[in-house]
């Protein structure tokens, strides 16, 4: 994306018509997928212009479409993780604040980690290895919920 910041009214025009089709047809997957994808492109322009609470916030809302399926939620987690080292980019010393945001964008992701394995998935080895997951990957829980997959 080269210019995320014009890209966000475009973003913001086209989801109310996405969420009106994804209404009227609530069983169409592909519809909901759509409606994701400028959920999660509007995220992207948010991280790109070092906006993690707004990137989060569009991020949250691609969450509430998946209530069944678990493999679109690895990439929720996957972009949410992205947040964190956004908030306080480019300090020596984080405030508490900055720190606080930080843990609970980790928390979240690990949440809705623990919420694709309820839903039965599968493929740790995948997010083991994801470069996205580098911010919680040290985490105890997150080593945890991807040991699944080591010999």
């Amino acid at each position: 994306m080269k210019k995320p910041a014009e890209s966000l009214p475009v973003f913001r025009k086209s989801l109310p018509v996405q969420q009106e089709v994804a209404a009227m047809r609530p069983g169409k997957y592909r519809y909901r997928e759509l409606t994701a994808m400028v959920y999660q492109r509007e995220a992207d322009a948010y991280r790109l212009l070092d906006k993690p609470a707004e990137a989060a916030a569009s991020t949250d809302k691609r969450r509430r479409l998946w209530t069944i399926e678990a493999e679109p939620l690895i990439g929720v987690a996957a972009d949410l993780a992205q947040c964190i080292s956004l908030v306080g980019k480019g300090k020596d010393k984080l405030s508490d604040e900055e720190q606080a945001e930080r843990q609970h964008y980790a928390d979240e992701v690990l949440e809705i980690l623990h919420e694709a394995q309820d839903r039965g998935y599968t493929a740790w080895a995948k997010v083991a290895e994801d470069d996205k997951f580098a911010p919680v990957r040290e985490r105890a829980e997150f080593k945890k919920l991807t040991a699944v997959v080591k010999p």
